[in-house]
């Protein structure tokens, strides 16, 4: 059950990282946008729960964790240096990461989808 909570969780995660690549998508991507932007005031819940359910699920389903967990930390590179005593590192491999922030969120969003799709 909590893989299917993360597996949604990163694909409103990712499509919300992703803005940018989605508009340009012919036919659905001005639909797409609105609905993201929408989703796009609940950013801070969405990196917060996913970086939380990325760690609490790494240990056995490694790959859909990692994503994750980069993600929320991407998500939430504003709000890391509240978090005490590990803000400062954890900003700082955001830092690293968030110039290929869209790229992350659709990678995010197609391995939710396809995970969330895949018959178990």
């Amino acid at each position: 059950m909590i893989l299917y909570i993360l597996y949604i969780l990163l694909i409103l995660s990712g499509l919300i990282l992703a803005l940018e690549i989605v508009k340009q998508i012919p036919v659905i991507g001005d639909e797409l946008e609105k609905v993201i932007i929408a989703l796009s005031r609940f950013s801070k819940l969405f990196g917060a729960l996913t970086l939380i359910l990325g760690v609490l699920t790494l240990y056995s389903h490694k790959m859909p964790s990692v994503v994750s967990i980069v993600v929320g930390l991407v998500l939430l590179i504003d709000h890391l240096d509240e978090v005490p005593g590990v803000g400062g590192p954890l900003k700082k491999l955001a830092a690293t990461v968030e110039p290929f922030d869209e790229w992350i969120g659709l990678a995010g969003a197609v391995i939710g989808l396809v995970l969330l799709l895949i018959p178990k």
